[in-house]
């Protein structure tokens, strides 16, 4: 895996449909200081035609194939990519991704999926006439886990911190948010930073309570399968962190 960090230094994120993609990779580009590419993004402009227009027009499988050829094609250095969802239907273009860096699949339940995809022709994804969402996510999801140099499974995760368990993952340490400062005559901040100050303290003291109790502590759980880089889901209680892990709904990826 340093060899494909080393390649390209590009970070191509696959999966399904509504996984987050977009929304991941805008800020892990951010964060990063890489650019981003969008790769219906790519297909729309470079056919002056919208996805659900160009599936009608070709078909499921001109569709995919048109998806592969221009996706195999892109030249980047230090770039988050995040392809279409049917990409990995093209043997071509997912060759061409693990040239330029590693592949990163973000991992998402069928029902978190389901409830997050409405209208699959107005999304423009590419399915098969008569096949069901629950037939291609089944489908697709081997041939993510078949493709992917780490995984990562974005369960009770907000997009922050999808973002920090890729960095880690790959091996780039993000820069930490600076403290705040007591200042202002309310001394609201301060009250604020003492909290932080004695939390810290507790976890510096091995998490212990007044009563010496040990309190449980909470990790994001990491492993190998497979010969993969696993990030497994992490518990959060922080805002916007739902239950399925649920990102902010985008467009079709």
């Amino acid at each position: 895996m340093a060899d494909a960090a080393v390649r390209g230094g590009c970070i191509t994120l696959i999966g399904m449909p509504a996984c987050g993609k977009s929304s991941v990779g805008v800020v892990l580009a951010k964060k990063t200081g890489r650019q981003f590419i969008d790769g219906d993004l790519l297909i729309q402009g470079q056919t002056g035609k919208l996805l659900k227009e160009l599936i009608q027009e070709l078909g499921d499988e001109g569709f995919r194939a048109l998806e592969e050829e221009i996706n195999a094609g892109i030249q980047a250095e230090r770039a988050v990519i995040a392809p279409g969802g049917s990409i990995v239907y093209g043997e071509r273009a997912m060759r061409r991704f693990h040239e330029l860096g590693q592949v990163v699949y973000l991992k998402l339940s069928y029902p978190a999926i389901r409830r997050r995809l409405g209208d699959l022709t107005a999304r423009g994804v590419s399915i098969k006439p008569g096949q069901t969402l629950r037939q291609l996510y089944d489908e697709r999801v081997q041939l993510y886990e078949k493709y992917a140099d780490i995984v990562v499974d974005e369960t009770g995760m907000n997009t922050r911190q999808v973002v920090e368990a890729i960095a880690r993952a790959v091996g780039e340490a993000l820069p930490e948010k600076k403290a705040e400062t007591s200042t202002g005559s309310t001394g609201l901040r301060g009250r604020k930073t003492g909290k932080r100050k004695a939390a810290a303290g507790r976890a510096e003291s091995g998490g212990r309570t007044r009563s010496g109790r040990q309190q449980p502590q909470s990790s994001t759980g990491k492993g190998k399968r497979h010969g993969k880089r696993v990030v497994e889901a992490g518990q959060s209680s922080l805002s916007g962190s739902g239950g399925d892990g649920e990102l902010r709904r985008q467009r079709r990826k």
